[in-house]
């Protein structure tokens, strides 16, 4: 087992320079074998392996305690692209909170779900807002990861 597959967030986040954590998130994706691809004029970004492509919005927490915004017209550009249309491809949000050190995978269609059970609100300008306690209180739809291996397993990345 390589180390970069058991890279974990704590150690990413620590490894921060200039880059920001999605970039290192990206980079230790790319050191676990998964190709990355991305969109010229999108937030997100195609990873694929032998087992799995995915399209990913990647973002990380604007706020100590956790929060998120991705504006609606991503979500419904992910969703709409011609490669979870035509290619059946699978899509999914990663949110990176950096002050404790874990990420959340939400699998597209969980995004609306969570809207749909007030789990997620809209802001004024088209945003849905996630927050810390709100994913914590949704495992079945946010699942918690701390390294790059459990979230290759969880979004289907990695089979074994």
């Amino acid at each position: 087992m390589s180390y970069e597959i058991c890279m974990n967030l704590n150690e990413i986040i620590d490894s921060l320079r200039t880059e920001d954590l999605v970039s290192k998130f990206k980079s230790a994706l790319k050191d676990a074998g998964v190709e990355i691809a991305d969109d010229p004029v999108a937030k997100y970004f195609a990873a694929e392996t032998v087992d799995a492509t995915l399209l990913v919005l990647a973002h990380e927490s604007t706020l100590e305690k956790g929060w998120w915004g991705i504006h609606s017209d991503i979500l419904e550009r992910a969703k709409n692209s011609e490669r979870v249309r035509m290619n059946h491809v699978g899509w999914g949000a990663v949110l990176l909170h950096k002050s404790f050190q874990r990420g959340y995978w939400i699998r597209g269609n969980d995004i609306f779900r969570m809207k749909t059970l007030c789990r997620v609100t809209l802001g004024k300008e088209g945003q849905y807002h996630f927050n810390g306690d709100s994913l914590d209180n949704s495992p079945e739809f946010a699942k918690q990861f701390f390294s790059v291996r459990t979230f290759l397993k969880l979004s289907g990345l990695q089979k074994s």
